[in-house]
């Protein structure tokens, strides 16, 4: 994964709407600093006080904007899962945080603070290429696919016929 790819990608305008009325109380240092320990999974009842004391909001109402922030994020990465082929976004996810760690920490930060969602569609190119998909996820998008006399499974990407990993490795599915 480089470090120079920028895809940005915004949240439809109601969502967009939602979010900036959702952190407009919040002086920016407060969001950039619940954002973080949402990131972390450390965000807690302690920072939901300090932001509504900061804020001028209560701490029930300071923890449904950090969900809301929270969902709203962990939908958008979704989709991008999804429109990369990923069935299961949180299959993606679980293998990321296992075998990509600090590439899953960067894709969420890059995600989250600058909207850009190249990371993550590289991430799940990777793990198209670490985990091929079955022959039931070909056939379900479409693919023609078959067992040779010697017992391999092939798909046929445009005449070709390569084995599922082959496909995946070369980024064809």
């Amino acid at each position: 994964m480089t470090g120079d790819s920028y895809e940005v990608e915004y949240f439809p305008t109601e969502i967009e709407d939602t979010l900036a009325r959702a952190i407009d109380p919040l002086p920016q240092a407060i969001y950039q600093s619940a954002l973080a320990k949402i990131l972390e999974g450390t965000i807690g009842e302690r920072d939901y006080l300090e932001i509504a004391r900061l804020s001028g909001i209560t701490p029930e109402d300071a923890k449904a904007r950090a969900a809301f922030v929270e969902h709203a994020f962990s939908q958008q990465a979704d989709s991008v899962a999804r429109r990369e082929g990923i069935s299961d976004p949180q299959e993606l996810w679980d293998w990321a945080q296992k075998a990509r760690p600090d590439a899953y920490s960067r894709a969420r930060h890059e995600l989250v603070y600058g909207r850009n969602v190249a990371p993550m569609k590289a991430l799940a190119r990777e793990f198209f290429s670490a985990n091929p998909p079955s022959v039931e996820a070909l056939r379900k998008a479409g693919y023609e696919v078959s067992t040779t006399p010697a017992g391999h499974t092939v798909v046929n990407i445009n005449g070709r016929l390569v084995s599922p990993a082959a496909a995946a490795k070369l980024g064809w599915l």
